[in-house]
């Protein structure tokens, strides 16, 4: 039955309200950008709906108006859900397209929709469930992705029944596309987001999320691994918007750590723990969504990594200055126009560590610089050694580069700040047990705010000692 009339993006997230209030958070805290059918780079063919990134790393949901057109409010309800439970279980992040082999891209694809289409009703026709594959419902995507390599490696050598869409090979007309049955060659099945059947309706749908060559959407709708045509291919989607930023203009590029000055995976947690702890209320939500949650909420409420990335992304924007060349596009339909924001360098982080030799653990130490080898992509990190004095100071790039510690006995802090000064450090990561003396407030100017205090299962009342900055605290416990 033909919809009433066409529905705008913001009427049917607006509609999540009162039954689906979590995913109306989710939302809620997304850009909504509609852009045109678009030949993505790689020869991606983004027509439907999907998730990527803004400029200023901002979640958006991308939209093409031609593809919500003629469906019903329950169905475009359907797709934007499926949209915020990608953002929901992280697969943006979890599985990086460029960590899967391109044969493999559409299996991945489709593992993650089958793991998010089980919990969603009125989807557009053509979706992929795990009845599709007689796959027991109830799992995660990392269940369904092994269940299909092994369906794949199964019937690699076997004629019969393609395992993705169920046609049968025999009579197959495999060489249309030169792929073979097995594995499907590569490039060209697997980008199509249109598996078998692909997740159709639901929006970027993966499938060509692992940045395969060809395009997906109406370009390319075979099976990834038959090889086979398939009859209906008007709501795959693609997530191939996955690793894009798109501009206002509607201009995609890929996402560039280097370039690009904020950080996917901490945006995309960002959102989503954001709206756990703000949703009054989740509404109607499947038993797999909610133990997610409870996951979620049970899951350290100390997490270390999210506050220290915290504090770093707000040291992101002092690399920012105002710019008359550069309009703010906010307000670009007023009568007057205001500056915008150029990126003027990468901040610079200085890491100090207190070398006493009273704060140390091995695997959390580890665990640390690899955390701040992470934050490296979009800053300048310096280390500096210093227990009365700094013993040395060097930039990292990599964890083979810091090296082993210098100094011990007794702490003071004062010399640090001092040095922070001279490599014109944004900010202080303090790594150190707290036991030392402290410099004046008055005399560190922006450090009195720009300075994270880092201790180790340390269970005192450190906030009360601190006379200045921020405090987390590394629980091993729950490591």
């Amino acid at each position: 039955m033909a919809p009433e009339r066409n529905y705008k993006i913001d009427e049917v997230c607006i509609s999540l309200i009162k039954d689906f209030r979590f995913y109306a958070t989710i939302l809620s805290k997304m850009i909504k950008t509609e852009i045109k059918p678009t030949l993505l780079s790689g020869g991606q063919f983004f027509h439907t709906m999907g998730v990527g990134y803004s400029p200023n790393g901002k979640l958006t949901l991308f939209y093409c108006k031609e593809f919500m057109e003629g469906k019903s409010l329950k169905e475009l309800q359907a797709v934007v859900i499926h949209e915020c439970l990608h953002v929901f279980y992280r697969h943006l992040i979890r599985f990086p397209r460029n960590e899967i082999a391109p044969k493999l891209a559409k299996l991945y694809n489709i593992g993650m929709d089958m793991a998010i289409n089980q919990d969603v009703e009125h989807l557009p026709e053509g979706c992929v469930y795990p009845s599709t594959f007689k796959l027991p419902d109830g799992e995660n995507a990392d269940f369904y992705i092994a269940a299909l390599k092994k369906m794949l490696q199964d019937q690699a050598q076997k004629s019969g029944e393609c395992p993705m869409c169920g046609q049968s090979q025999d009579d197959n007309e495999q060489d249309q596309d030169g792929q073979g049955q097995g594995q499907g060659d590569g490039d060209q099945e697997q980008d199509q987001d249109g598996q078998g059947q692909g997740d159709q309706g639901q929006g970027d749908d993966e499938q060509d999320q692992d940045g395969q060559g060809q395009g997906d959407g109406d370009q390319d709708d075979t099976c990834p691994i038959c090889g086979k045509k398939h009859q209906d291919n008007k709501n795959q989607g693609s997530h191939a918007m996955w690793d894009k930023v798109v501009d206002d203009n509607g201009k995609a590029e890929e996402y560039d750590s280097e370039k690009h000055d904020f950080d996917r995976e901490f945006e995309n947690k960002k959102v989503v723990l954001d709206s756990i702890k703000e949703c009054q209320g989740y509404g109607t939500l499947p038993a797999n969504v909610e133990r997610e949650i409870k996951n979620l909420q049970s899951v350290k409420r100390h997490n270390w990594k999210h506050e220290l990335n915290v504090f770093v992304n707000s040291m992101l924007t002092v690399a920012k200055r105002l710019s008359q060349k550069r309009v703010n596009k906010r307000f670009m339909n007023q009568s007057y126009i205001l500056p915008g924001k150029k990126k003027a360098r990468r901040p610079n982080l200085l890491i100090a560590r207190d070398t006493s030799g009273s704060c140390y653990d091995d695997k959390v130490q580890a665990d640390f610089l690899n955390e701040m080898i992470q934050i490296s992509k979009f800053a300048n990190v310096y280390v500096a050694d210093c227990d009365t004095q700094v013993h040395q100071v060097y930039q990292v790039k990599r964890v083979s580069d810091f090296a082993s510690y210098q100094g011990g006995g007794g702490t003071s802090f004062e010399p640090v700040f001092e040095e922070a000064k001279k490599v014109k450090a944004d900010g202080i990561i303090y790594l150190t047990d707290t036991d030392g003396s402290f410099p004046d407030k008055k005399t560190i100017g922006k450090y009195a705010s720009n300075t994270i205090w880092v201790t180790i299962d340390d269970t005192r009342n450190i906030k009360s000692r601190l006379p200045f900055g921020k405090h987390i605290n590394i629980d091993t416990s729950q490591n």
